[in-house]
């Protein structure tokens, strides 16, 4: 830090905070923000340094239950603010398609690896409601919105989670219309591609998410998914 800053790159593209969110180091996170450390830098997969401490979370439950809250205190977005055919939609961390939709962007480098035999076969060609039943099981009930956390089983968790993707997807006829997600194949969803983000708070310019999250790096983009992503 003293001869490159507190935001210099790894050879992965990496910033100390980064690191520092994925270990769940809470002492070395305040120390980097005290010096100045970019919260909402992304690596070259879109990852922010919570999205890192998010898709560790959603693999290993010690983590998630242990170090994960201590992350999530400093780093968690306040709201985020995507746009739909021309739409603000603003999500904020008591509705269930916050956590739904940062899960999505936090699975996608697992989605782009499916010969990691831990997370391949639940996440080949998309996130499924019982992908994101397990995952988001794993955190603290504290953290989730009440209308996920007080259900009790995880027939209802899946059920309910299923609906919150079905109602969020492109062709959804649900109001208010959120569009965050693409379905692939029944009951597999991808975030959807022509979404637009606002990468950072304040910010009047929006970005693709294809080209935020680099899709087509990960396999996960082209153009047979274009025409699905407005139901063509």
């Amino acid at each position: 830090m003293k001869d490159f800053g507190p935001d210099f790159r790894t050879p992965l593209g990496l910033t100390p905070l980064m690191l520092a969110a994925r270990a769940g180091n809470r002492e070395f996170l305040e120390a980097l923000l005290a010096q100045g450390a970019d919260p909402e830098a992304r690596d070259p997969f879109g990852y922010t340094p919570f999205l890192h401490a998010l898709e560790r979370a959603l693999e290993e439950e010690t983590f998630a239950r242990e170090r994960f809250p201590l992350v999530a205190d400093l780093l968690a977005p306040t709201a985020l603010d995507v746009q739909a055919e021309g739409h603000l939609v603003r999500l904020y961390p008591r509705m269930a398609e916050y956590w739904a939709f940062l899960a999505a962007l936090a699975s996608l480098k697992a989605l782009a690896l499916p010969q990691v035999r831990l997370r391949g076969p639940l996440l080949l060609e998309g996130v499924t409601a019982h992908h994101l039943t397990e995952s988001l099981g794993r955190l603290p009930p504290a953290l989730l919105p009440a209308t996920l956390a007080r259900k009790e089983t995880l027939e209802e968790r899946r059920a309910y989670l299923g609906a919150v993707l079905a109602r969020s997807e492109v062709n959804s006829d649900y109001r208010p219309a959120r569009r965050l997600f693409l379905r692939v194949r029944r009951g597999r969803y991808l975030p959807n591609p022509r979404l637009l983000l606002r990468l950072r708070e304040g910010e009047a310019a929006w970005t693709p998410l294809a080209e935020v999250m680099d899709l087509e790096g990960l396999g996960l983009g082209g153009p047979h998914l274009e025409g699905q992503a407005w139901g063509a």
